[in-house]
Parts: C-alpha cells; structure tokens; sequence
C-alpha cells in the first residue's frame, strides 16, 4: 500500500476513534452524572418523609396525652400508643437516609428534644390512673414548652434538608457543565482530525489529477516541423493507432499509368479512422489536391492518386 494512503487510512481510523470516545464518554458520563444527581434526591426525599412522619407520631402522642389529660378515658391514649410504636422506626430513617452529616447531627437534636419531653410530660402522664380528669395539669406548661423546642427541631431538619437539595441541584448543573466542556474539548479534537483528513485527502485526489496516469506510455512518433507525413507514416507509430487500440493500417504503394503513384491504405479492425496518419482526411484531401492528387475511400481502404510531378524519381524505373 502506497505510505500516502496509508496515512490517510490512519487518520481516518484516529477519526473513529476521536468520535468513538465522543459518544461513550457522553453517554457514559451522562449516567453517571445522573445517577448519582438521582442517588442524592432519593436520600433527601427518603429524609423528609421521615422527617414527616417523626413529627406526626409525636403529634399523635401529643393528642393522645392531652385528651387523657382532660377526660381521663383510656381510648384517647390509642393515638399514644400509635405514637409511641412508631416513632423509633421514623427516627431511624431519617438517620439512615439524611443527605450529609448535619442533617443527621440536627436528626439526632430533634430525638433528644422528643426524649426529653417524652420522659417529662407524655410517659408520665400517660401512666396515670384513669378516670380521674385534671389530672397532672402540672405539667401542661412544661409539656408545651417542650413539645415547641421539637417542633422547632423538626423545622430545622426540614430546612437542612432543602438546602441539602439545593446544594445537589448546584452541584449537579457543575458537573454538567465540566462534563460539556469536556465534551465540547473531544468535540473540537474530533473536528481538528477531520480537517486533517480532508486535507491529506484532497491532496491525495489532487495528486492522482495532475501526475503521471500509471501505465501511460510516452508518446512517440510526433512529426517533426516539416517533415513529410507520408514518413511519419511509414517510419513512425500512428498517433491515430494509438488513440484506437483495434485498427491495424497496411500501407502500400504501386506505380499509375501515368508515372504517378498509387497510395492504397487499409485498415483493419474498426473501419477507416477519421484521422489517418494523426491528419485530418479532409485536410488531407486538400493536401493531396494541391498536389494534383486524389483521395478516394473505398469501404476500409482510402486510395490516393499522386501525379508523376510529385514523385522524385518514376515509381518501376
């Protein structure tokens, strides 16, 4: 294989493989950038729906406690008791599912605050005798006092958790963009390479149009300024033969009756050529015409009639 070629193959398959990479490391890239952006909104959903559900279970003991406090029936401890069974369960996804670590240290604050008022005001007031109403009234002001640091610790994981998604958001629109510059730096290499391959391309085709066609043969033959054609025809290759490979001319040549001389030539293959001899035949009819001749065709044959006057030296003498 020619080098040139082998070049430009080359560069054609550093081309592929430029666009190749374009296109894994987009959508490679792509699936990752998103599944770990997707990854982080499911552990901030997943926290604030614990979130959720923490402060709805201590609202449920809350309730419970309160109407147990006021009326002294047991039913109203069934919210309690609701409560009281779910709230660990809560807890404990909301730890497992925070975003980061302050979410999970203010989790965690929120816990405390539900511990303190659980073991100060719910546990021991729904430990009390029943049917007795008013019971424990002591204890309201403290209970609302604390039941208000939890739910200002249950706010402050919620806003945790908004900025925690804020910051993913952020984070996620970064990564998109490094990941487009990156894209758009294999892009511009891809179209660098192109351009080089147009290039050595075009100068390859450019190459073939103006050199040497392999396999040419150099012509020969060319009449010499004044020199006869009857000579170039006899002593050169046809430029004529040249142009249509499939005729073969046979000239001869016999004495008229008038001195003169009879040029007979005959071709072989396609028929007479429009141009025997590299001439043109009318322009050889006018040739021969000032010469006092004649050209006549004849099938595959063209006569020529030359008169003695143009003949050096009798043809037979």
């Amino acid at each position: 294989m020619p080098k040139p070629i082998a070049t430009l193959r080359r560069q054609f398959v550093w081309l592929a493989a430029v666009l190749l990479s374009v296109a894994a490391a987009r959508v490679l890239a792509g699936h990752y950038v998103a599944g770990v952006y997707d990854a982080h909104l499911h552990r901030i959903a997943e926290t604030e729906r614990a979130n959720q559900r923490i402060l709805q279970d201590l609202t449920d003991i809350e309730t419970g406690v309160r109407g147990y406090q006021l009326t002294g029936d047991p039913t109203f401890l069934e919210p309690f008791r609701a409560g009281a069974s779910d709230y660990p369960a809560a807890r404990d996804a909301a730890l497992r599912a925070a975003p980061d670590d302050r979410t999970r240290v203010l989790v965690r604050d929120q816990d405390q605050a539900a511990q303190r008022w659980l073991a100060q005001v719910a546990l021991p007031i729904s430990a009390l005798p029943a049917g007795r109403p008013g019971v424990g009234t002591d204890r309201s002001a403290r209970g609302k006092l604390l039941f208000d640091e939890i739910r200002a610790a249950n706010a402050a994981v919620a806003a945790a958790v908004a900025e925690s998604q804020a910051a993913a958001t952020a984070s996620h629109r970064t990564a998109g963009t490094v990941l487009e510059t990156a894209l758009a730096v294999l892009t511009l290499l891809s179209v660098l390479v192109a351009v080089r391959v147009y290039r050595s391309a075009a100068r390859l085709l450019t190459a073939a149009a103006t050199g040497p066609i392999a396999g040419a043969r150099p012509e020969t033959g060319a009449r010499p300024p004044g020199a006869d054609p009857a000579a170039i025809i006899a002593d050169g290759p046809d430029p004529a033969a040249e142009a249509h490979p499939r005729q073969l001319l046979r000239v001869s040549a016999t004495p008229s009756v008038d001195g003169g001389v009879r040029l007979t030539v005959t071709a072989r293959g396609d028929g007479v050529p429009s141009s025997p001899g590299g001439l043109d035949l009318a322009l050889c009819r006018r040739v021969v015409s000032r010469h006092g001749g004649t050209i006549i065709t004849s099938g595959a044959a063209v006569h020529i009639e030359l008169p003695a006057s143009c003949v050096a030296q009798p043809v037979g003498s």
